[in-house]
């Protein structure tokens, strides 16, 4: 007699499938655009990644910006966005250099007014500013195929999850959005000297900080103003 295979779920299975459950919890993917979709985890990071990446070999290098005060500033003159519209380009010698690039473009930016709530408004307009900025770089012919974003939002006073640490590890110069970058597949064993970071907060007289250019540091790979870059 051949007996009945016990149908009870074992210890370490219940375990697994807790963990799966509560990672796909932890995970919101949201279609941005025609090209790229809004990845939150947790709300302490934002990942705003291209939509299709399977024909995409991993490069070896890759040039990363900043974005406000970097490749952008506000068009009202403002030290911060007033809102999505409120942004165009630093000086118009950004998109020429954005277009000679064929290596990943990859953006790190500290989104200190941001909190990473599906609700939340503040989210909702940064999003936003990033798929006006993705919609621009597209129509000035750039490839925005290869064109990564990360994020670091801050914490909610109404944040109840268990990863307060990882706020603080995400935000620059901590090189969390980058360790994100080494795991997500774009890059593969790679040449950090021949790659570039660019940004402002360069610790310079008039600057507001030295994050950028401590966070290249951190990261191990060379460091640019937006003025030594952009010429």
């Amino acid at each position: 007699m051949i007996g009945k295979q016990s149908s009870r779920v074992k210890p370490q299975e219940k375990i697994a499938a807790r963990v799966a459950s509560a990672v796909t919890a932890n995970l919101l993917s949201l279609s941005l655009s025609e090209t790229h979709k809004t990845i939150t985890i947790d709300e302490y990071i934002v990942k705003i990644h291209p939509i299709s990446t399977q024909s995409r070999t991993p490069s070896r290098k890759f040039v990363a910006f900043d974005l406000d005060g970097t490749l952008i500033t506000t068009k009202s003159g403002h030290t911060f966005s007033r809102g999505p519209n409120d942004w165009t380009w630093l000086n118009d010698k950004v998109v020429p250099s954005l277009q000679s690039i064929t290596l990943p473009i990859v953006i790190f930016t500290n989104q200190g007014a941001v909190i990473a709530q599906k609700t939340s408004k503040s989210l909702s307009n940064f999003t936003k500013k990033c798929k006006l900025i993705l919609d621009a770089m597209k129509e000035a012919g750039i490839d925005v195929s290869n064109v990564w974003i990360y994020a670091s939002p801050k914490m909610g006073k109404t944040y109840k999850g268990k990863n307060e640490a990882e706020f603080t590890k995400m935000r620059k110069p901590e090189i969390g959005m980058f360790e994100h970058l080494l795991k997500d597949g774009v890059l593969e064993d790679v040449i950090k000297e021949e790659c570039v970071y660019v940004g402002d907060a360069a610790g310079r007289a008039t600057d507001f900080s030295d994050s950028d250019k401590k966070f290249a540091q951190n990261c191990d790979i060379p460091f640019k103003t937006p003025e030594e870059y952009f010429v």
